[in-house]
């Protein structure tokens, strides 16, 4: 448990082994790690570097012989958040510098006619922050597949999602397909006005549909093709919204 939540944390596996090892035995050297955690010595050399250079690690010589040993159990948390934190910092800070150098052309990604906006999403990332502008924007109505929760960050997203709403109890209507999945998404749901409606499994579905405030996210949560699209225009909005009024009137 311990390794995973290092793992958690921003180390790599490899490191959380090798610190999970010192913790455990004390001060060593670098062979009688790779003999205990049975990894090969240079990845053992490079690992040690690695936590030594975090502050995780303590590197010492006596008598020719180069020692390792972990820092006190209590400050490897501190460490490590502080160490997220910086990352972090740094990462907010290149984004905004690339925010503006990408000012300067043209998003070929956008294509907007006499009010009707197309937006295209490519990467998974950038639909789940889509996603999340979404599910937090208010009332709103969707068709969604709770088997396309794969991975550990959508699913909390998901989990942050159902606190949240509970609190605004904004309306929320969804059409869920049915699956494994569907009575873990039902039981997490506390808000009073969040509805739930279900479809067969087979029903033809190619991708998860939310409608608000305007415009129409579409999104099927696949690497291999373009995941999303988002569509803002009164028309495409209102026909989508009728035809969403339908299936819901249909279904017990």
């Amino acid at each position: 448990m311990i390794r995973d939540l290092l793992i958690d944390s921003g180390l790599n596996k490899t490191e959380a082994v090798i610190l999970m090892s010192l913790l455990e035995t004390g001060p060593s050297i670098a062979s009688i790690v790779s003999k205990r955690t049975r990894i090969k010595r240079p990845t053992v050399y490079a690992a040690l570097d690695g936590l030594v250079t975090m502050g995780l690690v303590l590197k010492r010589k006596e008598d020719q012989v180069t020692y390792y040993s972990s820092v006190s159990s209590n400050l490897i948390p501190k460490i490590l958040s502080n160490r997220a934190k910086i990352e972090l910092n740094e990462v907010i800070d290149k984004s905004e510098v690339l925010e503006m150098h990408l000012s300067n052309f043209s998003n070929i990604n956008f294509v907007e006619s006499t009010g009707f906006k197309v937006e295209r999403i490519s990467s998974i990332e950038a639909l789940y922050a889509e996603l999340e502008n979404a599910i937090y924007g208010g009332s709103f109505d969707a068709i969604f597949n709770p088997q396309s929760v794969k991975d550990k960050y959508l699913e909390k997203l998901v989990l942050n999602y159902f606190d949240f709403t509970a609190e605004t109890e904004v309306r929320i209507r969804e059409i869920l397909v049915n699956g494994p999945k569907s009575k873990w998404y039902k039981s997490k749901i506390t808000n009073p006005n969040h509805k739930l409606k279900f479809v067969s499994q087979d029903s033809a579905f190619e991708s998860d549909i939310i409608l608000l405030d305007g415009s129409v996210l579409m999104s099927n949560y696949s690497k291999e093709r373009e995941v999303g699209i988002k569509i803002t225009d009164a028309f495409f909005f209102n026909t989508m919204k009728t035809v969403f009024q339908m299936l819901w009137d249909s279904l017990d």
